[in-house]
């Protein structure tokens, strides 16, 4: 956001940096279930398609590390 101090960012930067890596993989995927899950409520309340990439798309098959 444009409205936050800078020296208020690099102390939230500090903050979430403290933490261990599993705990902040943990809030990551907490909060993008949340979004998406606001995401698809908005969607279905204004009666927009829900759409979403085939599953083939997620899939680590073809990387180099699958």
């Amino acid at each position: 956001m444009t409205d936050t101090p800078q020296h208020i960012h690099e102390l939230q930067l500090k903050l979430w940096l403290s933490k261990p890596p599993g705990e902040r993989l943990s809030q990551f995927l907490k909060d993008n279930d949340d979004m998406l899950k606001a995401l698809i409520e908005t969607k279905k309340k204004l009666n927009i398609p829900i759409e979403f990439l085939p599953p083939e798309k997620f899939s680590f098959k073809n990387s180099p590390d699958g």
